[in-house]
């Protein structure tokens, strides 16, 4: 099976890049692989390759063009995977950097990864997602200084299971509330507003609408924000009782990943740690949810719910005195429960 191997260009600011990345492309089935790498690296990386027997079919990519040439490279070659080398282990649950518990998610489909493109997720390009989705492409992230351990991210079409993948933080935006109480039933408010933002060059994150119809709200970038406000004044000058407000300085909280119970956990951890709540949002297909909150509480917000959803599993020990009509009942009902708690509820009873 024809494979693509993507060294990306993190891989090369440390010395020990270079000769971890010869060692690969040696150890390889030449007529297995085609390799790409970052173009500034060439003298560098094939003078580690000196001396190999085999020649290697390669190119070069201009900076940021790796992720999706990789892909366009793939279906030229009829090549049903991607191997992306990387200097992390793959896509996390949360940004380490903010989250100490994050882990490595082993699955995710092309969707999820969409959504997490979108959330900015470095190792991720929505257009490269796009097309290996189109044609069946796998992508493997793997990190060339962990190749021993086998742990990555494989993004491919299978679904998996349905459970909440990773939860990120987009920060410095800010809430528009548009009201007015002549909106209530006129046709084209919504309209209106989105064609004044795209005149301006302005992009909207979220959207959301009261069911009375007399308020819009509308989350962009804190830098587009003034701007915002002035055209939207500006478009709907005409229209009597019209207000335009803003809150600025605030995070989305992506809840990236299907899940039953993932908003009513997440808004109980937010309230359990004072929390404000701006906005909630939800994609049409289910595999996400935003919350809007307070840009200085984003580290305390990340953590707790990445802990409500993706934390540890919790233990609980439950005792139980007697083994009667009632009591046997209950003992039957916890063992026959077992595997569902765990998974739903996060929690390893122990009888």
């Amino acid at each position: 099976m024809r494979r693509i191997v993507q060294l990306t260009t993190q891989l090369f600011s440390d010395p020990e890049g270079y000769k971890r990345a010869a060692d690969l492309i040696k150890k390889r089935d030449h007529d297995e692989i085609a390799v790409l790498f970052p173009e500034e690296v060439l003298q560098p990386l094939f003078a580690e390759l000196e001396g190999i027997p085999v020649p290697v079919e390669a190119r070069s990519y201009a900076p940021g063009e790796g992720k999706l040439k990789a892909v366009e490279w793939a279906i030229e070659l009829g090549a049903e995977v991607i191997e992306q080398w990387t200097r992390v282990q793959g896509v996390y649950t949360a940004d380490p950097a903010k989250v100490e518990a994050a882990e490595i998610i082993p699955g995710l489909t092309f969707q999820e990864a969409q959504e997490l493109a979108s959330a900015g997720t470095g190792l991720l390009d929505r257009s490269a997602l796009t097309r290996a989705e189109e044609h069946g492409i796998t992508i493997q992230i793997r990190s060339l200084f962990h190749s021993h351990t086998h742990v990555g991210t494989v993004i491919s079409g299978e679904e998996g299971n349905k459970r909440v993948k990773a939860v990120s933080a987009v920060s410095s935006q800010s809430l528009i509330r548009l009201t007015g109480v002549a909106f209530e039933g006129v046709a084209g408010i919504d309209a209106r507003a989105f064609t004044a933002l795209s005149e301006a060059s302005i992009s909207v994150k979220l959207v959301s609408q009261a069911s009375s119809e007399r308020s819009l709200g509308l989350v962009v970038s804190d830098e587009d924000a003034g701007r915002a406000q002035e055209v939207l004044e500006a478009a709907f000058a005409d229209v009597p009782g019209t207000d335009v407000g803003c809150i600025p300085h605030l995070t989305i909280l992506n809840i990236v990943g299907r899940h039953n119970y993932a908003l009513e956990r997440a808004i109980y951890e937010l309230r359990r740690n004072a929390v404000w709540l701006h906005l909630i949002s939800n994609s049409v297909e289910g595999h996400q949810i935003s919350l809007v909150i307070d840009g200085n509480e984003e580290s305390k917000a990340l953590a707790a719910v990445h802990g409500a959803l993706l934390g540890a599993v919790q233990r609980l020990n439950v005792f139980c005195f007697g083994k009667g009509l009632v009591g046997g009942t209950f003992i039957r009902q916890v063992l026959e429960s077992l595997d569902h708690v765990r998974e739903k509820r996060k929690v390893d009873l122990r009888l």
